[in-house]
Protein backbone atom coordinates (compact mmCIF):
# COMPACT_ATOMS: atom_id res chain seq x y z
CA UNK A 1 0.00 0.00 0.00
CA UNK A 2 1.30 3.41 -0.98
CA UNK A 3 2.56 5.61 1.82
CA UNK A 4 0.95 9.01 1.53
CA UNK A 5 2.80 12.26 2.07
CA UNK A 6 2.55 13.43 5.67
CA UNK A 7 -0.60 15.22 6.78
CA UNK A 8 -1.51 16.44 10.28
CA UNK A 9 -4.82 14.82 11.08
CA UNK A 10 -4.46 15.63 14.76
CA UNK A 11 -2.23 17.53 17.11
CA UNK A 12 -0.22 15.37 19.45
CA UNK A 13 0.68 16.84 22.76
CA UNK A 14 3.31 19.55 22.39
CA UNK A 15 2.81 20.00 18.62
CA UNK A 16 0.05 22.65 18.57
CA UNK A 17 2.47 25.53 18.78
CA UNK A 18 4.53 24.12 15.94
CA UNK A 19 1.61 23.42 13.62
CA UNK A 20 1.51 26.84 11.86
CA UNK A 21 5.26 26.75 11.21
CA UNK A 22 5.08 23.16 9.98
CA UNK A 23 2.37 24.10 7.47
CA UNK A 24 4.46 27.09 6.37
CA UNK A 25 7.50 24.86 5.94
CA UNK A 26 5.53 22.34 3.89
CA UNK A 27 4.20 25.05 1.59
CA UNK A 28 7.67 26.56 1.27
CA UNK A 29 9.22 23.24 0.29
CA UNK A 30 6.43 22.39 -2.14
CA UNK A 31 5.82 25.67 -3.95
CA UNK A 32 9.35 27.07 -4.03
CA UNK A 33 10.57 23.67 -5.22
CA UNK A 34 8.00 23.62 -8.02
CA UNK A 35 8.45 27.23 -9.10
CA UNK A 36 12.24 27.13 -9.22
CA UNK A 37 12.70 23.49 -10.29
CA UNK A 38 13.82 24.56 -13.78
CA UNK A 39 16.50 26.85 -12.32
CA UNK A 40 17.78 24.13 -9.97
CA UNK A 41 17.89 21.68 -12.88
CA UNK A 42 19.84 24.18 -14.97
CA UNK A 43 22.42 24.69 -12.23
CA UNK A 44 22.86 20.94 -11.72
CA UNK A 45 23.16 20.00 -15.40
CA UNK A 46 25.47 22.87 -16.38
CA UNK A 47 27.61 22.14 -13.31
CA UNK A 48 28.09 18.51 -14.36
CA UNK A 49 29.10 19.50 -17.91
CA UNK A 50 31.46 22.24 -16.72
CA UNK A 51 33.09 19.74 -14.37
CA UNK A 52 34.02 17.62 -17.42
CA UNK A 53 34.63 20.02 -20.35
CA UNK A 54 36.06 17.19 -22.44
CA UNK A 55 32.50 15.86 -22.83
CA UNK A 56 31.45 18.97 -24.78
CA UNK A 57 34.71 19.79 -26.51
CA UNK A 58 34.13 20.77 -30.11
CA UNK A 59 30.50 21.77 -29.53
CA UNK A 60 29.58 25.38 -30.22
CA UNK A 61 26.54 27.63 -30.46
CA UNK A 62 25.86 29.73 -33.58
CA UNK A 63 25.72 33.47 -33.13
CA UNK A 64 21.99 33.51 -33.93
CA UNK A 65 21.28 31.79 -30.59
CA UNK A 66 23.36 34.20 -28.50
CA UNK A 67 22.60 37.61 -27.00
CA UNK A 68 24.64 40.44 -28.53
CA UNK A 69 26.67 40.77 -25.33
CA UNK A 70 28.08 37.25 -25.79
CA UNK A 71 29.19 37.35 -29.41
CA UNK A 72 32.78 37.95 -30.52
CA UNK A 73 31.91 41.25 -32.19
CA UNK A 74 34.77 43.73 -32.55
CA UNK A 75 37.18 41.50 -30.66
CA UNK A 76 35.21 41.32 -27.40
CA UNK A 77 34.76 38.27 -25.14
CA UNK A 78 38.40 37.15 -25.58
CA UNK A 79 38.06 37.08 -29.37
CA UNK A 80 41.51 38.72 -29.23
CA UNK A 81 43.96 37.49 -26.56
CA UNK A 82 47.31 38.41 -28.10
CA UNK A 83 48.70 40.62 -30.87
CA UNK A 84 51.99 41.07 -32.71
CA UNK A 85 52.92 43.98 -34.96
CA UNK A 86 55.70 44.55 -37.49
CA UNK A 87 55.68 47.91 -39.26
CA UNK A 88 52.20 48.40 -40.66
CA UNK A 89 51.19 44.76 -40.26
CA UNK A 90 49.13 43.56 -37.32
CA UNK A 91 48.30 39.97 -36.38
CA UNK A 92 45.74 39.13 -33.70
CA UNK A 93 44.77 35.82 -32.14
CA UNK A 94 42.15 34.61 -29.69
CA UNK A 95 38.82 32.81 -29.64
CA UNK A 96 38.28 34.03 -33.21
CA UNK A 97 41.40 32.24 -34.45
CA UNK A 98 44.19 34.17 -36.19
CA UNK A 99 43.63 37.28 -38.34
CA UNK A 100 46.16 39.37 -40.33
CA UNK A 101 46.09 43.03 -41.33
CA UNK A 102 48.75 44.38 -43.72
CA UNK A 103 47.62 48.02 -43.37
CA UNK A 104 47.50 48.94 -39.67
CA UNK A 105 44.11 47.41 -38.97
CA UNK A 106 42.30 48.92 -41.94
CA UNK A 107 41.49 45.49 -43.36
CA UNK A 108 41.81 42.00 -41.88
CA UNK A 109 42.31 38.61 -43.55
CA UNK A 110 41.63 35.33 -41.69
CA UNK A 111 44.64 33.01 -41.53
CA UNK A 112 42.67 29.82 -41.01
CA UNK A 113 43.84 27.49 -43.79
CA UNK A 114 44.94 24.33 -42.00
CA UNK A 115 44.15 25.86 -38.60
CA UNK A 116 41.75 24.13 -36.18
CA UNK A 117 38.15 25.01 -37.06
CA UNK A 118 36.36 23.95 -33.87
CA UNK A 119 35.45 26.84 -31.60
CA UNK A 120 37.42 25.27 -28.74
CA UNK A 121 40.49 24.25 -30.72
CA UNK A 122 40.93 27.54 -32.61
CA UNK A 123 41.16 29.48 -29.33
CA UNK A 124 44.61 31.07 -29.63
CA UNK A 125 46.40 32.03 -26.41
CA UNK A 126 49.67 33.47 -27.74
CA UNK A 127 51.51 34.46 -30.91
CA UNK A 128 55.15 34.86 -31.98
CA UNK A 129 56.22 36.62 -35.18
CA UNK A 130 59.85 36.15 -36.30
CA UNK A 131 62.21 36.06 -39.30
CA UNK A 132 64.40 33.13 -40.22
CA UNK A 133 66.69 32.84 -43.25
CA UNK A 134 65.09 35.88 -44.84
CA UNK A 135 61.52 34.62 -44.49
CA UNK A 136 58.70 35.63 -42.14
CA UNK A 137 57.21 33.02 -39.85
CA UNK A 138 54.37 32.93 -37.33
CA UNK A 139 53.80 30.60 -34.39
CA UNK A 140 50.44 30.28 -32.64
CA UNK A 141 49.88 28.55 -29.31
CA UNK A 142 46.41 27.16 -28.61
CA UNK A 143 44.78 25.20 -25.80
CA UNK A 144 45.75 21.94 -27.47
CA UNK A 145 48.91 22.49 -29.48
CA UNK A 146 51.43 24.62 -31.38
CA UNK A 147 51.02 25.65 -35.04
CA UNK A 148 53.54 27.08 -37.52
CA UNK A 149 52.76 29.32 -40.54
CA UNK A 150 55.22 30.65 -43.13
CA UNK A 151 52.78 32.90 -45.09
CA UNK A 152 53.10 30.76 -48.21
CA UNK A 153 50.91 27.76 -47.50
CA UNK A 154 48.87 26.36 -44.66
CA UNK A 155 49.30 26.00 -40.92
CA UNK A 156 51.27 22.98 -39.76
CA UNK A 157 50.97 21.30 -36.39
CA UNK A 158 54.24 21.18 -34.43
CA UNK A 159 54.87 18.01 -32.44
CA UNK A 160 55.23 18.55 -28.69
CA UNK A 161 56.13 16.18 -25.84
CA UNK A 162 52.67 16.85 -24.36
CA UNK A 163 50.03 17.44 -27.02
CA UNK A 164 47.09 18.50 -24.86
CA UNK A 165 48.82 21.23 -22.81
CA UNK A 166 47.63 24.81 -23.14
CA UNK A 167 50.43 27.04 -24.48
CA UNK A 168 50.32 30.39 -22.70
CA UNK A 169 53.51 32.10 -23.96
CA UNK A 170 56.02 31.94 -26.83
CA UNK A 171 59.31 33.82 -26.37
CA UNK A 172 62.33 34.22 -28.66
CA UNK A 173 65.58 34.37 -26.70
CA UNK A 174 68.45 34.86 -29.14
CA UNK A 175 68.55 31.60 -31.11
CA UNK A 176 66.19 29.69 -28.83
CA UNK A 177 62.42 29.41 -28.70
CA UNK A 178 60.94 29.27 -25.22
CA UNK A 179 57.49 27.68 -24.99
CA UNK A 180 55.56 27.95 -21.73
CA UNK A 181 52.60 25.89 -20.68
CA UNK A 182 50.71 26.56 -17.45
CA UNK A 183 53.26 24.50 -15.47
CA UNK A 184 56.48 24.06 -17.41
CA UNK A 185 58.95 25.45 -19.94
CA UNK A 186 60.15 23.81 -23.19
CA UNK A 187 63.12 24.97 -25.28
CA UNK A 188 63.91 24.41 -28.95
CA UNK A 189 66.37 25.96 -31.43
CA UNK A 190 64.73 28.60 -33.61
CA UNK A 191 63.97 27.69 -37.20
CA UNK A 192 61.25 25.87 -39.10
CA UNK A 193 61.75 22.44 -37.53
CA UNK A 194 61.50 22.34 -33.78
CA UNK A 195 62.82 19.83 -31.28
CA UNK A 196 61.54 20.73 -27.83
CA UNK A 197 63.10 19.57 -24.62
CA UNK A 198 61.91 20.33 -21.08
CA UNK A 199 63.74 23.01 -19.14
CA UNK A 200 63.24 23.14 -15.36
CA UNK A 201 61.79 26.33 -13.92
CA UNK A 202 63.45 27.13 -10.63
CA UNK A 203 61.61 29.24 -8.07
CA UNK A 204 63.15 30.54 -4.88
CA UNK A 205 61.49 28.36 -2.26
CA UNK A 206 61.31 31.21 0.22
CA UNK A 207 59.25 33.23 -2.27
CA UNK A 208 56.66 30.55 -2.98
CA UNK A 209 53.51 31.32 -0.98
CA UNK A 210 52.40 28.81 1.62
CA UNK A 211 48.77 29.88 1.15
CA UNK A 212 46.28 30.19 -1.70
CA UNK A 213 43.37 32.63 -2.04
CA UNK A 214 40.28 31.45 -0.21
CA UNK A 215 38.20 32.09 -3.34
CA UNK A 216 40.35 29.64 -5.30
CA UNK A 217 39.93 27.03 -2.56
CA UNK A 218 36.16 27.53 -2.43
CA UNK A 219 35.97 27.22 -6.21
CA UNK A 220 37.85 23.91 -5.99
CA UNK A 221 35.47 22.85 -3.20
CA UNK A 222 32.45 23.81 -5.29
CA UNK A 223 33.61 21.66 -8.22
CA UNK A 224 35.08 18.90 -6.06
CA UNK A 225 38.56 19.45 -7.54
CA UNK A 226 39.94 20.03 -4.06
CA UNK A 227 39.90 16.20 -3.79
CA UNK A 228 40.96 15.55 -7.38
CA UNK A 229 38.95 13.35 -9.74
CA UNK A 230 37.15 11.47 -6.93
CA UNK A 231 35.96 14.83 -5.59
CA UNK A 232 34.66 15.88 -8.99
CA UNK A 233 32.77 12.61 -9.38
CA UNK A 234 31.30 13.04 -5.90
CA UNK A 235 30.01 16.51 -6.80
CA UNK A 236 28.62 15.07 -10.05
CA UNK A 237 26.73 12.48 -7.99
CA UNK A 238 25.34 15.21 -5.73
CA UNK A 239 24.22 17.21 -8.78
CA UNK A 240 22.58 14.08 -10.22
CA UNK A 241 20.68 13.62 -6.96
CA UNK A 242 19.51 17.24 -7.21
CA UNK A 243 18.22 16.49 -10.71
CA UNK A 244 16.31 13.50 -9.36
CA UNK A 245 14.88 15.53 -6.45
CA UNK A 246 13.56 18.14 -8.89
CA UNK A 247 11.99 15.58 -11.22
CA UNK A 248 10.53 13.46 -8.44
CA UNK A 249 9.15 16.60 -6.79
CA UNK A 250 7.28 17.39 -10.00
CA UNK A 251 5.81 13.89 -10.02
CA UNK A 252 4.78 14.02 -6.37
CA UNK A 253 2.77 17.21 -6.81
CA UNK A 254 -0.73 16.42 -8.16
CA UNK A 255 -0.93 19.75 -10.00
CA UNK A 256 2.26 19.32 -12.02
CA UNK A 257 1.80 15.53 -12.43
CA UNK A 258 -1.20 16.11 -14.67
CA UNK A 259 1.03 17.71 -17.29
CA UNK A 260 3.78 15.05 -17.20
CA UNK A 261 3.84 11.93 -19.38
CA UNK A 262 3.73 8.60 -17.54
CA UNK A 263 7.03 6.79 -16.96
CA UNK A 264 6.68 3.08 -17.86
CA UNK A 265 7.26 0.78 -14.89
CA UNK A 266 7.61 3.57 -12.31
CA UNK A 267 4.78 4.33 -9.91
CA UNK A 268 4.23 7.03 -7.33
CA UNK A 269 5.71 5.09 -4.34
CA UNK A 270 9.06 4.95 -6.15
CA UNK A 271 9.22 8.77 -6.48
CA UNK A 272 8.12 9.31 -2.87
CA UNK A 273 10.45 6.76 -1.24
CA UNK A 274 13.58 7.81 -3.13
CA UNK A 275 12.82 11.54 -2.96
CA UNK A 276 12.77 11.24 0.82
CA UNK A 277 15.77 8.94 1.27
CA UNK A 278 18.11 10.61 -1.23
CA UNK A 279 17.13 14.08 -0.06
CA UNK A 280 17.91 13.40 3.60
CA UNK A 281 21.19 11.60 2.90
CA UNK A 282 22.56 14.22 0.53
CA UNK A 283 21.26 17.47 2.06
CA UNK A 284 24.48 18.40 3.88
CA UNK A 285 26.58 17.96 0.75
CA UNK A 286 24.08 19.87 -1.40
CA UNK A 287 24.08 22.72 1.11
CA UNK A 288 27.88 22.81 1.15
CA UNK A 289 28.14 22.87 -2.65
CA UNK A 290 25.43 25.52 -2.91
CA UNK A 291 26.88 27.83 -0.27
CA UNK A 292 30.40 27.60 -1.68
CA UNK A 293 29.03 28.58 -5.10
CA UNK A 294 27.23 31.59 -3.59
CA UNK A 295 30.25 32.86 -1.67
CA UNK A 296 32.62 32.91 -4.68
CA UNK A 297 30.28 35.19 -6.65
CA UNK A 298 29.60 38.91 -6.13
CA UNK A 299 28.81 40.54 -3.80
CA UNK A 300 30.19 38.03 -1.26
CA UNK A 301 33.45 37.48 -3.16
CA UNK A 302 34.44 41.08 -2.42
CA UNK A 303 34.30 40.32 1.30
CA UNK A 304 36.78 37.43 1.11
CA UNK A 305 39.03 38.53 -1.76
CA UNK A 306 41.99 39.08 0.59
CA UNK A 307 41.46 35.91 2.65
CA UNK A 308 43.85 33.00 2.17
CA UNK A 309 44.06 29.37 3.24
CA UNK A 310 46.93 26.90 3.61
CA UNK A 311 48.18 25.54 0.28
CA UNK A 312 48.35 22.07 1.84
CA UNK A 313 44.54 21.98 1.67
CA UNK A 314 44.87 21.84 -2.15
CA UNK A 315 47.21 18.85 -2.12
CA UNK A 316 44.80 16.66 -4.11
CA UNK A 317 43.98 19.33 -6.67
CA UNK A 318 45.19 17.99 -10.06
CA UNK A 319 46.19 21.46 -11.29
CA UNK A 320 48.17 22.30 -8.17
CA UNK A 321 51.58 20.65 -8.01
CA UNK A 322 53.01 23.26 -5.64
CA UNK A 323 54.24 25.21 -8.65
CA UNK A 324 52.71 28.53 -9.69
CA UNK A 325 50.32 28.47 -12.63
CA UNK A 326 51.79 30.57 -15.46
CA UNK A 327 49.66 33.19 -17.23
CA UNK A 328 52.11 35.32 -19.26
CA UNK A 329 55.87 35.56 -19.87
CA UNK A 330 57.97 38.40 -21.32
CA UNK A 331 61.63 39.28 -21.81
CA UNK A 332 63.05 42.70 -21.00
CA UNK A 333 63.89 44.93 -23.96
CA UNK A 334 67.58 43.98 -23.80
CA UNK A 335 66.74 40.26 -23.36
CA UNK A 336 68.72 40.10 -20.11
CA UNK A 337 65.81 39.46 -17.74
CA UNK A 338 62.65 37.40 -17.85
CA UNK A 339 59.39 38.12 -16.05
CA UNK A 340 56.81 35.36 -15.46
CA UNK A 341 53.29 36.30 -14.38
CA UNK A 342 51.62 33.55 -12.36
CA UNK A 343 48.50 33.19 -10.23
CA UNK A 344 50.80 33.47 -7.20
CA UNK A 345 52.43 36.74 -8.29
CA UNK A 346 55.20 37.87 -10.64
CA UNK A 347 58.58 36.14 -10.62
CA UNK A 348 61.69 37.45 -12.34
CA UNK A 349 65.35 36.68 -12.89
CA UNK A 350 68.07 36.25 -15.51
CA UNK A 351 66.80 35.24 -18.93
CA UNK A 352 68.98 32.11 -19.03
CA UNK A 353 66.65 30.54 -16.40
CA UNK A 354 69.57 28.97 -14.57
CA UNK A 355 69.01 31.03 -11.43
CA UNK A 356 65.95 30.57 -9.19
CA UNK A 357 63.28 33.12 -9.99
CA UNK A 358 62.49 35.63 -7.26
CA UNK A 359 59.11 37.08 -6.43
CA UNK A 360 58.72 40.69 -7.61
CA UNK A 361 56.96 43.35 -5.59
CA UNK A 362 54.52 44.95 -8.05
CA UNK A 363 52.43 47.92 -7.02
CA UNK A 364 50.00 47.49 -9.93
CA UNK A 365 46.62 45.87 -9.10
CA UNK A 366 46.23 42.43 -10.68
CA UNK A 367 42.97 40.52 -11.05
CA UNK A 368 42.52 37.17 -9.33
CA UNK A 369 41.83 35.78 -12.82
CA UNK A 370 45.44 36.39 -13.77
CA UNK A 371 47.55 38.62 -16.02
CA UNK A 372 46.48 38.93 -19.66
CA UNK A 373 49.08 41.49 -20.82
CA UNK A 374 52.79 41.55 -19.96
CA UNK A 375 54.89 43.79 -22.22
CA UNK A 376 58.36 45.36 -21.83
CA UNK A 377 59.18 48.87 -23.07
CA UNK A 378 62.57 50.07 -24.33
CA UNK A 379 63.16 52.19 -21.22
CA UNK A 380 62.91 49.22 -18.86
CA UNK A 381 59.32 49.76 -17.77
CA UNK A 382 56.60 47.12 -18.06
CA UNK A 383 52.94 47.22 -19.05
CA UNK A 384 50.73 44.91 -17.00
CA UNK A 385 47.09 44.36 -17.94
CA UNK A 386 44.35 42.25 -16.39
CA UNK A 387 40.68 42.53 -15.46
CA UNK A 388 41.88 44.98 -12.79
CA UNK A 389 43.00 47.54 -15.42
CA UNK A 390 46.03 48.54 -17.51
CA UNK A 391 49.12 49.80 -15.65
CA UNK A 392 52.67 50.97 -16.29
CA UNK A 393 55.11 49.46 -13.79
CA UNK A 394 58.51 51.02 -13.21
CA UNK A 395 60.68 48.29 -11.73
CA UNK A 396 63.51 50.66 -10.72
CA UNK A 397 61.25 53.25 -9.09
CA UNK A 398 59.00 50.51 -7.65
CA UNK A 399 55.84 52.37 -8.59
CA UNK A 400 52.93 51.90 -10.98
CA UNK A 401 50.59 54.29 -12.79
CA UNK A 402 47.53 53.73 -14.96
CA UNK A 403 47.84 54.13 -18.71
CA UNK A 404 45.75 56.90 -20.20
CA UNK A 405 42.52 55.40 -21.51
CA UNK A 406 39.13 56.89 -22.39
CA UNK A 407 37.29 54.33 -20.29
CA UNK A 408 34.76 55.74 -17.84
CA UNK A 409 34.74 52.37 -16.07
CA UNK A 410 37.55 50.03 -15.13
CA UNK A 411 38.80 48.33 -18.30
CA UNK A 412 38.85 44.54 -18.48
CA UNK A 413 42.05 44.13 -20.47
CA UNK A 414 42.52 41.05 -22.65
CA UNK A 415 45.25 42.18 -25.10
CA UNK A 416 47.56 45.09 -25.97
CA UNK A 417 48.13 46.53 -29.46
CA UNK A 418 51.47 48.24 -30.11
CA UNK A 419 53.14 50.14 -32.95
CA UNK A 420 56.90 50.63 -33.03
CA UNK A 421 57.03 49.18 -29.49
CA UNK A 422 54.65 51.79 -28.09
CA UNK A 423 51.11 51.00 -26.88
CA UNK A 424 48.38 52.44 -29.11
CA UNK A 425 45.32 50.48 -27.97
CA UNK A 426 44.12 47.72 -25.69
CA UNK A 427 41.30 45.21 -26.19
CA UNK A 428 38.52 45.33 -23.62
CA UNK A 429 36.59 42.17 -22.74
CA UNK A 430 33.27 44.00 -23.12
CA UNK A 431 33.89 46.68 -25.76
CA UNK A 432 36.76 45.53 -27.97
CA UNK A 433 39.68 47.83 -28.94
CA UNK A 434 40.06 51.13 -27.07
CA UNK A 435 42.87 53.69 -27.54
CA UNK A 436 45.51 54.16 -24.86
CA UNK A 437 48.82 55.94 -24.40
CA UNK A 438 51.63 56.29 -21.93
CA UNK A 439 51.18 58.96 -19.25
CA UNK A 440 54.26 60.91 -20.42
CA UNK A 441 53.30 61.14 -24.12
CA UNK A 442 50.82 63.09 -26.21
CA UNK A 443 50.19 60.40 -28.82
CA UNK A 444 46.81 60.40 -30.54
CA UNK A 445 46.37 56.81 -31.72
CA UNK A 446 44.04 56.05 -34.60
CA UNK A 447 40.87 54.12 -33.73
CA UNK A 448 40.97 50.40 -34.45
CA UNK A 449 38.02 48.27 -35.49
CA UNK A 450 38.04 44.55 -36.04
CA UNK A 451 36.10 42.97 -38.92
CA UNK A 452 32.38 42.30 -38.64
CA UNK A 453 33.07 38.64 -39.45
CA UNK A 454 34.41 38.13 -35.93
CA UNK A 455 30.91 38.69 -34.53
CA UNK A 456 29.52 35.98 -36.83
CA UNK A 457 31.72 33.19 -35.48
CA UNK A 458 30.33 30.47 -33.22
CA UNK A 459 31.17 30.45 -29.51
CA UNK A 460 32.25 27.34 -27.54
CA UNK A 461 29.36 25.70 -25.72
CA UNK A 462 31.56 25.46 -22.63
CA UNK A 463 31.81 29.25 -22.44
CA UNK A 464 28.05 29.73 -22.77
CA UNK A 465 27.32 27.09 -20.12
CA UNK A 466 29.70 28.89 -17.77
CA UNK A 467 27.90 32.17 -18.40
CA UNK A 468 24.58 30.43 -17.70
CA UNK A 469 25.90 28.84 -14.53
CA UNK A 470 27.04 32.15 -13.04
CA UNK A 471 24.13 34.23 -14.40
CA UNK A 472 26.33 36.61 -16.42
CA UNK A 473 24.49 35.80 -19.62
CA UNK A 474 21.58 37.94 -18.34
CA UNK A 475 23.73 41.02 -17.75
CA UNK A 476 22.64 42.53 -21.07
CA UNK A 477 19.08 42.85 -19.73
CA UNK A 478 19.53 43.06 -15.95
CA UNK A 479 22.64 45.21 -15.78
CA UNK A 480 24.49 45.05 -12.47
CA UNK A 481 21.47 43.37 -10.88
CA UNK A 482 22.49 40.09 -12.49
CA UNK A 483 24.85 39.68 -9.52
CA UNK A 484 21.80 39.05 -7.33
CA UNK A 485 20.82 35.91 -9.28
CA UNK A 486 23.32 33.50 -7.73
CA UNK A 487 22.82 34.64 -4.09
CA UNK A 488 19.04 34.63 -4.59
CA UNK A 489 18.95 31.27 -6.38
CA UNK A 490 21.38 29.70 -3.90
CA UNK A 491 19.39 31.06 -0.97
CA UNK A 492 16.16 29.64 -2.39
CA UNK A 493 17.74 26.22 -2.90
CA UNK A 494 19.04 26.23 0.69
CA UNK A 495 15.55 27.21 1.88
CA UNK A 496 13.94 24.37 -0.09
CA UNK A 497 16.48 21.86 1.25
CA UNK A 498 16.23 22.94 4.90
CA UNK A 499 12.43 23.09 4.81
CA UNK A 500 12.42 19.55 3.44
CA UNK A 501 14.63 18.40 6.31
CA UNK A 502 12.36 20.14 8.83
CA UNK A 503 9.28 18.47 7.31
CA UNK A 504 11.00 15.09 7.58
CA UNK A 505 12.04 15.76 11.19
CA UNK A 506 8.52 16.88 12.12
CA UNK A 507 7.03 13.80 10.52
CA UNK A 508 9.52 11.49 12.25
CA UNK A 509 9.16 13.05 15.71
CA UNK A 510 5.34 13.03 15.46
CA UNK A 511 5.29 9.36 14.38
CA UNK A 512 7.44 8.37 17.38
CA UNK A 513 5.09 10.14 19.75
Amino acid sequence: MMRRPFRFSGSPRGSCKRLPFIKFSQRTHTYLGLIFAAYFLLMALTGILLNHPELIRGLALPVALLPDSHTLRNGARMAVRDTVSDGDSLIVGGRAGVWYSPDRAEHFIPLMEGYPQDADDRDTLCLLHYRHQGRTHLLAGTRNGLFHYDFSGVWKNVALPQDDAAIVALIRRDNDLLLFTEQQCLISPMGTHFEFRPHPLLYAQADLPSTVPLIRWLLALHSGAVLGLPGRLFVDAAATILVFLCLSGLWLCPTSRRFLPPVPGIKLPFWWRNHLQLGIRSVLFLLLITLSGVVIRPPFSALIKDCRIARSSMIFHPDDSRRPRIDRVALSADHSEILIATRDGLFGGPADLHTPLRRQSVAAPISAMGVNVLYSLQDGRWIIGSFAGLYLWDEKQRCASALITPASRRPLVTALITHERRPVAFVDYRDGPRPCRLPDTDDTPQPIHFPVALGELSVPLRHILFELHNGRILRQWLGIWYTALIPLGGGLLCLVLTSGVYDWWSRTSTTKK
